[in-house]
């Protein structure tokens, strides 16, 4: 499954709609396998990262939504990596990674253009990462845009926002 979510994309005539969907499928495979998702973690990985540098203009309304929905998705696929390979009690294949999935929460902390579902989804990843890997991320978790979007968070008019920022 997993190589033919790869291939699709690297697909071109892919409509782009459904890639987002395909990034959150790599964590429910990850949740559902747990330890058994090791041949995949590089890759998924390298993808993930490639996927979070993806920007939109600032005057470019589809876009800045499109990238909003691939930006949510890619959170969810690492959460449900996260989730699974703690499950498998393999969160070590992930150590090296956390440093890249900062660096996305902080460009999504510094883009005025992010949605509510998309803040709360990037709170939600760094519950997930405090939760699962404890005492080994706290210098990396204890940043400043760190503490923004929890701050933000809490103030949401959206409930499941702020029910997640606690």
């Amino acid at each position: 499954i997993m190589e033919a979510l790869v291939e699709s994309l690297k697909d071109a005539t892919l409509h782009r709609s459904v890639k987002p969907s395909v990034f959150s499928c790599f964590g429910e495979i990850a949740m559902a396998v747990t330890s058994g998702y090791e041949p995949y973690v590089q890759l998924s990985f390298m993808l993930l990262t490639q996927a979070s540098a993806t920007d939109a203009p600032q005057d470019d309304d589809e876009m800045i939504e499109y990238i909003n929905s691939l930006r949510e998705c890619v959170l969810e696929a690492y959460t449900g990596i996260i989730t699974g390979l703690s499950d498998g009690r393999r969160l070590d294949l992930i150590n090296q990674y956390v440093g890249s999935i900062l660096q996305f929460l902080n460009k999504i902390a510094s883009d005025p253009n992010r949605d509510d579902p998309l803040l709360n989804r990037a709170i939600g990843l760094i519950g997930d990462i405090t939760q699962s890997m404890g005492p080994s991320v706290k210098d990396q978790i204890n940043q400043q845009f760190v503490a923004s979007l929890l701050e933000e968070g809490s103030r949401s008019a959206v409930p499941e926002t702020v029910t997640t920022a606690r």
